[in-house]
């Protein structure tokens, strides 16, 4: 499986070259980026509270996984981590704040 970092590292790569285009093309890498984030956080929302309904203890389980954690956290959809949760995490959410 792909790792956080990796997946960090990927999207980092790409808003690197982002940042040398024009600042109209940017604009509209930025919102493309933003519809698909409200996209994302809106499906997630529908998804936590009809998993929540069924088995909290699987959604609890789901949680433990550090790329399922840190999407959450990054669209504040979870409380902010525990100390050794957060070490590996950090990353994602300071390259995405």
């Amino acid at each position: 499986m792909i790792s956080l970092e990796e997946l960090v590292e990927e999207i980092s790569r790409f808003e690197a070259i982002i940042s040398e285009w024009e600042e109209s093309q940017r604009c509209v890498a930025i919102g493309l980026k933003r519809a698909i984030e409200d996209l994302h956080k809106e499906a997630l929302t529908r998804l936590i509270k009809s998993v929540k309904q069924e088995s909290l203890s699987a959604l609890r389980n789901a949680v433990q996984d550090e790329v399922v954690y840190g999407v959450l956290l990054y669209h504040e959809l979870v409380k902010s981590p525990t100390l050794p949760l957060q070490q590996r995490t950090r990353m994602h959410t300071d390259k995405h704040r």
